[in-house]
């Protein structure tokens, strides 16, 4: 039977290695286009998990809230600016988050910490979590704008 961790670790790889292969079966010529223009683009949502992995990443590291203002995050992401420096940044925080949830010590993971966008305290084998939703919805959004380009194809 796995650990949290390694449950956890397992499933943010397998995620962030579904959203990069959904990201790359996006013609490139389409990676910036978003739906009615009001939508976000492939471009932008990988960028987002990128940086919302690695801050994720921090706040395991610290057990402590990193600081993402609006304008640090969207910041953050506008420096990804094509698709392969954000899958290279999700790449990469694809490794740290695994090795960071592994090393995670056991008897810390009922710590918890409240952030800044949910009412309650989370525990940190909930938090582990956090990538893993986020970039699972985010697979889903990138899969709806393909079928929107006529790929009914599933990556």
């Amino acid at each position: 039977m796995p650990t949290v961790q390694q449950l956890a670790a397992e499933l943010n790889s397998g995620i962030i290695d579904g959203l990069i292969k959904n990201a790359r079966a996006v013609p490139a010529d389409k990676l910036a286009w978003k739906p009615l223009d009001l939508g976000r683009s492939v471009l932008n949502q990988i960028a987002e998990c990128a940086v919302i992995t690695k801050w994720v990443i921090k706040l395991i590291e610290s057990r402590d809230v990193p600081e993402l203002s609006n304008e640090g995050y969207a910041d953050s992401v506008a420096a990804l600016e094509d698709v392969n420096a954000a899958v290279a940044a999700l790449e990469s925080a694809k490794v740290e988050l695994k090795s960071v949830i592994e090393t995670f010590p056991s008897e810390h993971l009922d710590d918890q910490v409240t952030l800044p966008f949910f009412p309650d305290p989370m525990t940190f084998a909930a938090i582990f979590y956090i990538p893993y939703w986020n970039n699972t919805y985010h697979i889903g959004q990138i899969c709806y704008i393909q079928t929107l380009l006529g790929d009914t194809t599933s990556h």
